[in-house]
């Protein structure tokens, strides 16, 4: 676990007025405070589904982190994700097949990687990983 942030009312949150990250959301802007201590560490965070915010990530890399996190479908997928254009193009793939999309968002590049599962698509949002072993790597 990276932090934590105790939650007040929402008298307290009028009171302390907007924080910097307050053009991401709730969510992202949580994700956002959470991490400050890696800004321009480099490092890597794994997101839990709750954290999936595309433009939140994608600011997380301006500054210096790293993160994955699993996009799942609650009432509806994350802006910027099309799921409707994902599912169709896995819709005649093997039950194994993966792919990378490369995505670019404000010139910082993500991707989504999905692996086609029997009943459905696992997709990833990413600024750290990738589906292909560097030749580097052992």
């Amino acid at each position: 676990m990276l932090g934590i942030e105790i939650v007040e009312g929402e008298d307290k949150t009028k009171e302390r007025g907007k924080d910097k990250y307050h053009e991401y959301g709730k969510t992202g802007s949580l994700l956002l405070r959470l991490c400050t201590p890696l800004f321009m560490t480099g490092k890597s965070v794994i997101l839990d589904s709750s954290f999936c915010v595309l433009l939140a990530v994608i600011a997380l890399k301006k500054m210096g982190v790293f993160s994955s996190a699993l996009i799942k479908k609650r009432k509806y997928l994350p802006r910027y994700v099309k799921g409707e254009e994902i599912k169709a193009h896995f819709e005649d793939a093997p039950v194994g097949d993966s792919q990378r999309l490369p995505g670019e968002i404000n010139w910082v590049k993500f991707d989504l990687c999905c692996l086609k599962e029997p009943d459905y698509v696992m997709t990833l949002m990413s600024t750290s990983e990738s589906l292909h072993i560097h030749p580097n790597q052992k």
